[in-house]
C-alpha cells in the first residue's frame, strides 16, 4: 500500500469545552508518522494528488479557528499565507462558497465552534465576521502571537490539539457570555436536529418573539439571517447523506426537503462550489461529511 500524502483527523473537546466545541481537527500534508494518545474521533488518508482532496471553502453559518503552516494555503479573495504575517485566523460564517487550496505542504490544526458560540471566546459580534477571515492576533492581540509560536514549535496532533484545547479555556473564562432573549445554541441546534427542515415563522412561534426580533437576534449572535441558517443546516444533512449513500439524485432530494434534483444541485453549488456526484464520487473530505458530522451537531 502507498504512503498516504495527507491526513484529515478530528478529535472531541474536553467536557468544559463540549457546549462550545464541535470539535477540534488537524489535517497534515505530507502525513507525519504520529499517533496520539488522544482518541481520535475520525480520519481520512489521501494516498493520490493533492486535487483529488481538497475542497474549496464552503458555505458554514458557524466560526472556526485556524492555525495553517506552511506555503500556499489560501482561500480566494479572503486569505493567502504567502501575504499574511499570521498564520492564526478565524473564519466567520460563510454564506457562499470560496475556491481554496492546501498548497505543496502544510501543518493545520484548528477547531469548529458549535452555533453562536464563538461569541464566548472573541469579543466581536458575528456579524462583524460574516463572509471574512480575519488574522487571530487581531482579535486576541498579543496572546494570539503567543499560542502561535507553542502550535508551531508542538511535534504532533495532539500536542498541537493541546495547546489550542487549553488557550480556549483560558479564554472561555474571561470572555463573557452575553446572554439573548433567545436561546440561540440550543435553537441553532433544534435547526440541525430538524436537518433545515424548519421555516422561520415556526422558529419564531416556538421561542416567542417576532420574526422581525428573530431576525436581530440571528443577526447579531449568529451572524446570518434564520432562513440562510436553515437552508446551511439543510445542505450540511445533504453533505452527510451524500458521503455515505449511493443515490445523489431526486430520492436524496425528497428526502431532504428540497423542491427537486435542481435545487439541490443549485444549493450545492452555491454553498460549496461542486456538485453532489463529484463529492460522492470522489470521496472528498469535509468536516460536514460523513456520519460523525451529524452526531457531533446533536451533543
Amino acid at each position: 500500500m502507498t504512503q498516504p500524502i495527507a491526513r484529515y483527523r478530528e478529535f472531541d473537546p474536553c467536557p468544559p469545552l463540549c457546549d462550545y466545541v464541535r470539535c477540534f481537527f488537524t489535517f497534515t500534508a505530507p502525513a507525519e508518522a504520529d499517533e496520539p494518545g488522544r482518541a481520535i474521533r475520525r480520519e481520512r488518508l489521501f494516498r493520490a494528488a493533492p486535487g483529488s482532496y481538497t475542497t474549496p471553502l464552503f458555505a458554514d453559518s458557524h466560526v472556526s479557528i485556524s492555525f495553517s503552516f506552511g506555503c500556499g494555503y489560501r482561500v480566494d479573495g479572503l486569505w493567502s499565507q504567502a501575504e499574511e504575517r499570521y498564520c492564526g485566523h478565524v473564519i466567520g460564517p460563510m454564506s457562499v462558497a470560496h475556491p481554496a487550496a492546501h498548497g505543496d505542504r502544510i501543518i493545520e490544526v484548528g477547531a469548529y465552534f458549535r452555533p453562536a458560540r464563538a461569541k464566548c471566546f472573541f469579543a466581536t459580534a458575528a456579524h462583524e465576521l460574516t463572509d471574512r477571515m480575519l488574522p487571530l492576533a487581531d482579535l486576541w492581540g498579543r496572546p494570539a502571537v503567543s499560542l502561535e509560536a507553542c502550535i508551531a514549535e508542538a511535534s504532533s496532533d495532539e500536542q498541537r490539539v493541546d495547546q489550542l484545547e487549553h488557550a480556549l479555556l483560558r479564554r472561555l473564562h474571561i470572555s463573557r457570555d452575553r446572554r439573548f432573549a433567545v436561546d440561540l445554541p440550543a435553537l441553532g441546534a433544534f435547526v440541525q436536529q430538524k436537518r433545515g427542515i424548519v421555516t422561520v415563522s415556526e422558529l419564531a412561534d416556538c421561542t416567542g418573539v417576532s420574526r422581525q426580533h428573530l431576525g436581530r437576534i440571528f443577526h447579531e449572535g449568529v451572524g446570518l439571517p434564520p432562513k440562510l441558517f436553515c437552508r446551511l443546516a439543510r445542505f450540511r444533512a445533504a453533505l452527510a447523506c451524500v458521503s455515505g449513500v449511493k443515490d445523489s439524485g431526486a430520492g436524496l432530494a425528497a428526502e431532504l426537503g428540497y423542491a427537486d434534483q435542481s435545487h439541490m444541485i443549485a444549493e450545492f453549488r452555491e454553498f460549496s462550489g461542486l456538485t453532489p456526484r463529484p463529492l460522492l464520487l470522489q470521496q472528498l473530505v469535509h468536516p460536514f461529511t460523513g456520519a460523525s458530522a451529524d452526531s457531533a451537531e446533536t451533543k
